[in-house]
């Protein structure tokens, strides 16, 4: 038993010596490493954590009975507390048993100057060791390199920009963009007079950049203009600016097709308006004739006749070209014989004392004209005025007696006459009766003329009379909240459309709120395109005057794009649509009930 007892106490010596081994290579590691930093520094390091006696050489342990048994014993229960340890790491952090260590040793010279002694329990020994460590932080490393230099405050900087190129088609989309440098990094804006446009920023915190793009859609004449990038912080401000040019092919904006011009008079036609960049080239031609020899001039984009003969009629052409492209615009000139341009009304009531101005004019070579007023019977004071251009001719008069006046102006050829008739009013006649107002009132009044009354000349009764208007919409049209409207179904351009409504008392219809809009929807119910009154050129415009309120899914703001352009309803009136005025769509024309006539 007593031999079972010594080859169990070997056999677990052994297994303990070769642990010990193991431990004993790794701390003699760690002892050469230790050894190489102290030379380094000129200290000698000697290991702490074994005694004296554990210096010796390790086999004369072996022979030894008595110290091998101490040794095992020891070196056993090392590695019993090794085991324990690692595997109380498992289940409680390290940060929790090192408490006290992590929050004191927080300096070198703490951690230098204190000692941490861990007690440790041995389980399998009555006898109880303490063991003591130092804290001890290595030496210190060399010093590293120099870092890189921190960027200081600096005020806002322009490093790039494309505002040097603002060239850009029109219709297209043109990006601007800048990029500054500051730190702290600065805030961006922008200012354009662009009006569909996006902005977009990306700062590089790292470089203390940002880079900030200005995008302008659908260019547009009016987007033309300066264009300024700016970049401020509490340190100063930097900005830079330029230019956008819209590149355009010739548009001609003249809207005139036919113009009337009287015999022998130097006529100007309309200006050849162009809009395009670079600037057009513009040529006159006319159509299939040669211009009219030595009688025509072209002085930039305007061409003058003189003497205009019924030879001249016919086609003349405006042609504007670059080299995005050409436009062109026909404009037809019809002469018309010799006659009247303006005159007073047929019949004009004045009262006793008081002047009646009397008045005519006609269109052609005023040099070649003359005029005068007369009156049967007597001498008329007149005077005759001829216009700068020598193209119109006017005769005035005024006269305080009543009778019939003749103006007359006459050419080589011819002589025209119109004749006013001047009446006194009778005191206490009647005066004429009122225009009727259907959309306010139904009825019209007159009075009776009694200026100057007194004790001796009274007016007689009544003095005011009311009647009734006939406020009925005529044959051809509906009544819809007492305004009249007629659907006509002949296809049309717009323009046509507007002068058929206005010589039937009315205009293209036009709207000023929902309601209106439902009284037009409602009664043309599943018509396909159909014009209405609104039109843009430069500005929303109604074709009656009316001011422009209400645009229903249109843009309210937009940009000219050189052409005027005309709106229909379609889709049964879910939407309205910008169209080209010169397409043919039936139309609806809208009246008041005084003022319409049959269609």
């Amino acid at each position: 038993m007593e031999k079972l007892s010594w080859l169990f106490v070997v056999c677990f010596g052994l297994l303990s010596l070769y642990n010990f081994l193991q431990v004993q290579e790794l701390r003699e590691s760690r002892l050469q490493d230790s050894s190489e930093i102290s030379k380094e520094d000129g200290k000698q390091r000697h290991r702490r954590d074994l005694e004296e006696n554990e210096e010796e050489d390790i086999w004369r342990f072996i022979f030894n009975r008595e110290k091998f048994t101490k040794l095992i014993r020891r070196i056993s229960n090392e590695t019993y507390q090794d085991e324990i340890i690692r595997s109380l790491a498992k289940f409680v952090p390290t940060e929790r048993l090192c408490k006290d260590f992590v929050a004191n040793c927080r300096s070198k010279a703490e951690c230098q100057e204190k000692d941490y002694t861990i007690k440790t329990e041995h389980s399998k020994s009555s006898l109880e060791s303490e063991k003591k460590r130092k804290c001890l932080r290595g030496p210190p490393g060399p010093p590293g390199p120099q870092g890189p230099r921190g960027p200081g405050l600096e005020s806002p900087k322009l490093v790039s920009n494309s505002l040097n190129h603002g060239l850009v088609n029109i219709t297209k989309s043109k990006t601007f963009e800048c990029v500054f440098y500051g730190n702290p990094i600065p805030e961006v804006s922008w200012e354009s007079s662009a009006k569909d446009f996006e902005i977009s920023s990306v700062p590089n915190k790292e470089k203390s950049k940002i880079k900030t793009q200005l995008i302008v859609y659908n260019t547009s004449w009016s987007d033309q203009g300066p264009v300024k990038c700016s970049a401020r912080s509490i340190l100063g401000e930097a900005s830079h600016s330029g230019d956008l040019t819209v590149l355009s092919k010739p548009i001609i904006q003249n809207q005139k097709t036919l113009v009337f011009v009287p015999q022998g008079i130097k006529f100007r036609f309309p200006s050849c308006e162009v809009r395009s960049n670079p600037p057009a080239k513009i040529t006159w031609k006319r159509i299939f004739w040669s211009m009219p020899a030595g009688r025509f001039e072209v002085q930039a984009n305007t061409l003058t006749i003189g003497n205009v003969q019924f030879s001249d009629e016919g086609f003349y052409a405006c042609e504007a070209e670059n080299f995005l492209g050409k436009d062109k615009n026909t404009l037809q000139l019809k002469v018309k014989a010799f006659e009247m341009q303006k005159t007073s009304v047929s019949s004009i009531n004045i009262y006793p004392s008081e002047i009646a101005n009397i008045s005519c004019s006609a269109l052609g070579n005023a040099v070649k004209m003359d005029g005068k007023i007369a009156k049967a019977g007597a001498a008329v004071d007149y005077k005759v005025d001829r216009s700068a251009d020598n193209n119109t001719i006017t005769v005035t008069a005024s006269v305080k007696e009543k009778g019939t006046y003749v103006c007359s102006i006459s050419n080589a050829e011819e002589t025209l006459e119109v004749a006013v008739l001047v009446n006194y009013v009778e005191f206490g006649a009647w005066s004429s009766w009122s225009k009727c107002n259907c959309d306010e009132s139904t009825t019209k009044t007159r009075s009776r003329n009694c200026q100057n009354e007194s004790p001796m000349r009274k007016c007689r009764v009544p003095k005011k009379e009311t009647t009734s208007c006939a406020c009925t919409c005529k044959t051809g049209w509906k009544k819809k909240s007492n305004r009249c409207y007629a659907e006509i179904k002949a296809r049309n351009t717009w323009n046509f459309a507007e002068l058929f409504c206005q010589s039937k008392g009315g205009h293209l219809v036009s709207i000023s709120n929902s309601t209106e809009k439902d009284n037009v929807y409602l009664t043309y119910r599943g018509t396909p395109n159909v014009w209405i009154g609104l039109s843009f050129e430069t500005e929303w415009q109604w074709s009656d005057g009316s001011k422009v309120v209400y645009y229903h899914n249109l843009q309210k703001s937009r940009s000219g794009s050189g052409r005027k352009k005309c709106v229909s309803f379609k889709d049964g009136g879910s939407s309205w649509a910008l169209q080209n005025c010169d397409q043919r769509f039936i139309f609806v024309c809208e009246a008041s009930m005084q003022d319409n006539l049959p269609i």
